[in-house]
């Protein structure tokens, strides 16, 4: 999976807090990039008042992951 795979807004969220290389070298696993690295970061920042959107994953056996931005 790769950075340009997700939508524009999800984009431009992840590069406001990781930088590109960043991004490419943990989406090997991308699960494992959102559900331990990117849900608790937006977690930390709203509880410390920052105005970030939710991110909410779908994923089944036989479709990629999707990842849903919630304004």
């Amino acid at each position: 999976m790769q950075l340009s795979d997700f939508s524009k807004d999800v984009r431009k969220l992840l590069l406001e807090h990781w930088t590109f290389g960043e991004i490419e070298s943990r989406l090997s696993d991308p699960a494992y990039f959102f559900e331990q690295v990117v849900l608790p970061r937006l977690a930390y920042l709203r509880r410390n008042g920052k105005d970030v959107p939710t991110l909410r994953l779908q994923q089944s056996p036989n479709n990629p992951l999707r990842v849903i931005l919630i304004p």
